[in-house]
């Protein structure tokens, strides 16, 4: 059995405090580490703080809304979680509430909108790639890229009319 630990109400405690909890419980063997978004600190600067803080214990967000942030901006962060703790980060996402989206963002708020295929192929895309200086190979698996390019990469992925995507392949729904 694997025990978990939800950190998201210390937060609020000082930073090494927090730092420390985090630390603590990978010490008494807790396997995963759970930081979610309602109010508070913004989860995924959370998570980075405990992946860096931490050697073992896996980070999940349980979970973000996927109406306020754009499938680039989650895959980058899923990317970046991966490139600083390889293979101990989740991430966990979901609609959230009319309140949270129309009045604390300002969106407009639709309770069956979730994400197309092409937003969900995008951040996963984004998510799953290693970043380098050069790239030779765009979407492809296994490409080392750019943000740059990347940008570039998934503005041609939606122009084209892109549902999915199979290494450099468009396939169209």
């Amino acid at each position: 059995m694997r025990a978990g630990i939800v950190l998201a109400g210390f937060t609020s405690l000082p930073a090494a405090d927090f730092i420390a909890t985090a630390r603590e419980a990978e010490a008494r063997g807790y396997h995963t580490a759970w930081l979610g978004e309602v109010s508070g600190y913004d989860a995924i600067v959370m998570s980075t703080v405990v992946a860096t803080h931490t050697e073992r214990l896996v980070v999940a967000n349980g979970v973000l809304p996927v109406q306020t942030r754009t499938p680039v901006i989650l895959g980058m962060a899923a990317a970046a979680l991966n490139h600083l703790a390889p293979g101990r980060f989740a991430l966990g996402l979901g609609l959230s509430s009319k309140t949270i989206v129309e009045q604390w963002h300002g969106l407009s708020f639709s309770p069956a909108r979730m994400p197309g295929r092409r937003h969900a192929q995008a951040f996963f895309t984004l998510a799953a790639l290693p970043f380098r200086k050069s790239c030779t190979r765009p979407l492809a698996s296994g490409a080392l890229c750019t943000m740059s390019e990347i940008r570039v990469s998934v503005k041609k992925l939606w122009s084209a009319g892109c549902s999915l995507m199979r290494g450099s392949a468009c396939i169209s729904a």
